[in-house]
This record gives C-alpha cells, sequence and structure tokens, in this order.
C-alpha cells in the first residue's frame, strides 16, 4: 500500500505554473517547489537532485521529504501485521547529473543498499548547456549503472512512446532487490521547428516567436498555460481512485495507532515535520570540544540521533 502522498496535496495552481516560469527565467539556477506541490523537491545543481533523491530515500534527517524515505521508514515502523509503508520514489535526471561526481557516489550507496523502490528517469537528449555532450561526455552510462548494482531499462523512443514509458515503470516495479534506470532516449526542443536538438533550448526559453512556430508545428492551438478540458478531465479521473487509496491507508493507520501509540506517534512526527516536545534531550553533549574535532570527528553524533 502506498502511502498516499499524493492524495494528501493539492496540485500547483495556473499561477503557480506561471510563477514557476518566471523565477525560472530569472534564477540562475532552479528554483525550489514548496512543499504543498506533488513534487519532493527540485534542486539547483544537476547531480544535486539525484543525490537528494537516493538520500530522501533511505534517511530520515530531511523531515520535508518523508514520504520519500521508505526504505527506512519501512524497516522501523511496518509490523509483520501491519505494512503501513510501502512507497516508490521517482527521479528524473539528465546528461549534466551523470556528469558530475556526487550523482556517481549516491547511486552507489543506492546500489549497495538495494533500494528496490528507488525509479531514476535518465532523459537521455544528449545535449548540455554548452552544446552536445560528446565534446565532454561519452562513458556507457548503461554499463556504469548495470556496474553500481541497478537495473537497466532503455525506452528509445521517449519523444511519443507512452507504452513503452508505462511498461517501463511495470517492469521497474517488478525487480525488488535493485533500483532501476530508466534511459529514456528524447529530442530536446521536440516539435520546435528552429531549435530542436539544440543547446539554446537546454536552459532558455523558446522565445515569442518560436513558441507560436512550435505551436503550430505541434497542432497545439491554445494560448500560453491553457489546459483543455478533455486534459482536465483525463487527469481529473484519478481523484476518486487517489481518494479511495488515501481512505483505505487511513483506515489501516488508525488500526496501526490503537496497536502501537508510540510508534504511531513517533511516524506523526516525523511525517508532519513537528519534533515531539523534549527532543532536544535527545542531542549528545558535546561542549567543550574543540571546533574542528567538533566538525570533523564528532559531527556524526548528532547526525545519527536524527537519522536512528
Amino acid at each position: 500500500m502506498d502511502t498516499p502522498s499524493d492524495s494528501r496535496r493539492s496540485l500547483p495552481s495556473k499561477d503557480s505554473a506561471i510563477g514557476f516560469a518566471a523565477a525560472r527565467r530569472s534564477s540562475p539556477s532552479i528554483v525550489r517547489v514548496k512543499r504543498s506541490s506533488n513534487i519532493e523537491t527540485v534542486v539547483g545543481k544537476e547531480n544535486g537532485g539525484l543525490g537528494d533523491t537516493v538520500y530522501c530515500e533511505v534517511c530520515q534527517m530531511a523531515v520535508n521529504i518523508v514520504f520519500s524515505t521508505e526504505k527506512h521508514l519501512a524497516a522501523r515502523y511496518n509490523k509483520p501485521d501491519a505494512e503501513i509503508v510501502d512507497h516508490y520514489t521517482y527521479c528524473i535526471l539528465g546528461d549534466g547529473c551523470q556528469m558530475e561526481g556526487i550523482s556517481n557516489e549516491a547511486c552507489s550507496l543506492a546500489g549497495h543498499w538495494g533500494l528496490g523502490k528507488l525509479i531514476a528517469f535518465y532523459d537521455d537528449n544528449h545535449i548540455s548547456i554548452d552544446g552536445d555532450t560528446e565534446i565532454a561526455f561519452s562513458e556507457n552510462v548503461d554499463k556504469r549503472f548495470e556496474a553500481l548494482g541497478w537495473h537497466i531499462i532503455w525506452v528509445k523512443n521517449g519523444n511519443t512512446g507512452y507504452d513503452e514509458i508505462r511498461d517501463a515503470i511495470k517492469e521497474a516495479k517488478t525487480v525488488t532487490d535493485k533500483p532501476t534506470l530508466i534511459k529514456v532516449t528524447t529530442t530536446i526542443g521536440f516539435g520546435s521547428p528552429n531549435k530542436v536538438n539544440s543547446y539554446s533550448v537546454h536552459g532558455a526559453a523558446l522565445g515569442a516567436k518560436e513558441v507560436d512556430a512550435t505551436r503550430q508545428n505541434l497542432g497545439w492551438p491554445y494560448e500560453p498555460f491553457h489546459v483543455p478540458d478533455e486534459v482536465k478531465k483525463h487527469w481529473s479521473r484519478h481523484t476518486p481512485d487517489g481518494a479511495a487509496l488515501e481512505a483505505e491507508w487511513n483506515a489501516k493507520f488508525s488500526a496501526y495507532e490503537s496497536k502501537y501509540p508510540e510508534d504511531a506517534a513517533e511516524l506523526k512526527s516525523i511525517v508532519t515535520g513537528v519534533f515531539p516536545a523534549g527532543w532536544e534531550k535527545a542531542l549528545p553533549e558535546l561542549a567543550g570540544l574543540p571546533t574542528m574535532e567538533l566538525i570533523h570527528k564528532d559531527g556524526t553524533h548528532p547526525t545519527n540521533t536524527f537519522i536512528c
């Protein structure tokens, strides 16, 4: 049973989407998404997002992304007669993420820990902010991830291969002992007549003229940010299913709470991000240690207090 994180949160509004786009244009990096959205975290540096995903898949430190801590929370709070934590963590990454070191470190840990409910989508479009990836990046990503202990799936038509992507997700969920990398080969700027497959569309807006040309090329006769009724209808059909799953999980958690009140209270505290009264008393006493020793040697003690 998935913890109902999606059904508990509202989708971003149209104004939020417009504001996000505006902020993206004026920001030197990717802006963060508020906690109220269905996206757990969006980070600035390319490789940081992937590291963040592995981090939130297993750690309990960052309470603002607790719905992604499946492996740790399941081991701590699930009981033989009550499985209340059983969700998946999804990540989308690009070529830039693959180039930078921290992503390899994070993925090595994910493979070592066997995070079977971590599914990463690799947007394989061969474009970086400086141009084609051939100028600086030629490694076999599939083989590297295989060596790191990941299951690999390749979707060759990421532009319109929707059924392939669905099938890949289904396959990924059958692999329970290792994380899955779904490599999705796409064409950056798909549909843009003049900027398709170009680095100029990697981190910059198309511009009004090219947006109009792209709209015509794709047969999309709508104003910016307009959502057609048929699209709304398609997405809204999931709402009753989400509500039913949430009600089912709430009933299961209510029974869990009656049988395991202390664990339930602790889990609630983690989910809400509200520490219980007197939490600071659990921190070890570190007064009097030299600053550098505190940082390099004993800095792990308070960290372990939160993780464990």
